[in-house]
């Protein structure tokens, strides 16, 4: 596996890989069982295949980050991103990470993404941005 080697994998690809994986898996809702009821990027005893993001990452050949780190922090190190970016595709993938990390499955985190990132375009385009 590759550590953060992304020269063919950009956020579009990620956003696929989620998505696909929701659709196989649509009613799988991610147990926290780290430490102090944390979350775990990595397949567990409880989770066999992880959190959605670490099990799209490690499907396309990225190491998931490691235990603690954010989701946000994960993308800002693979793709080589500006620390509070507002890119749409890193936008998405949090909302569905963080969905997910609240109890939502796997297909309702993916729900909740298109529904937020459709809301954000709405109001960038209402400042005119």
């Amino acid at each position: 596996m590759r550590k953060f080697d992304c020269r063919n994998i950009n956020t579009d690809a990620l956003i696929l890989m989620v998505r696909g994986i929701a659709a196989q898996y649509p009613t799988v809702k991610y147990t926290k069982c780290g430490p102090n009821n944390t979350c775990n990027y990595a397949p567990d005893r409880v989770n066999v295949h992880g959190c959605i993001m670490g099990f799209a990452l490690r499907m396309l050949g990225i190491a998931p980050p490691a235990e603690g780190d954010s989701i946000a922090f994960a993308l800002r190190k693979a793709f080589n991103m500006e620390r509070d970016s507002d890119d749409a595709n890193v936008l998405w993938l949090r909302q569905a990470q963080y969905r997910q990390d609240t109890g939502s499955s796997w297909a309702e985190a993916v729900a909740s993404a298109d529904e937020h990132a459709a809301f954000a375009k709405e109001q960038r385009k209402e400042v005119g941005v």
